[in-house]
């Protein structure tokens, strides 16, 4: 059997999505435009682009957990959610999700989601369990009241 060194990298079994390593950068990228100084305060305008990963099919909800010194995001059609490293590796760290297209964190650090499917917001308690918090309609019928 081949050893996983030569196992393209859109071929890796289970929850790896990418081996560590460090981001691509685009040699052709000339610089962020800022037009109103508040960005200044958060990106240089000489800071480089980088590509942490590129087989999201469609992503959003990106936000920093450090709890698990990670980014996570929503691959919305794929119906996962993605963790990158620091060290480069990117995971599946919830799958089969019912279209989560948000992320936060609540005060405790957990993962808080928007769902797309269930019309509701979750949050997950672990390694991918998800709960519901509060669904379309009980928040549509409270505002109704």
């Amino acid at each position: 059997m081949a050893s996983s060194e030569h196992i393209p990298q859109s071929l890796l079994p289970g929850r790896l999505l990418r081996r560590a390593g460090p981001p691509q950068s685009f040699e052709h990228f000339q610089g962020v435009q800022i037009d109103d100084a508040c960005l200044a305060v958060v990106i240089a305008p000489e800071a480089p682009l980088l590509r942490l990963y590129e087989g999201t099919l469609h992503g959003e909800g990106p936000v920093w957990q450090a709890t698990h010194n990670r980014l996570v995001w929503s691959d919305v059609p794929n119906r996962r959610v993605l963790g990158w490293y620091p060290d480069g590796h990117v995971d599946v760290v919830i799958d089969a999700t019912y279209f989560i297209n948000g992320n936060v964190l609540d005060a405790q650090s957990r993962l808080v989601h928007c769902e797309h499917g269930r019309r509701c917001i979750s949050e997950t308690d672990g390694p991918g369990l998800q709960r519901r918090r509060h669904d379309h309609d009980a928040l549509r019928h409270a505002v109704a009241k």
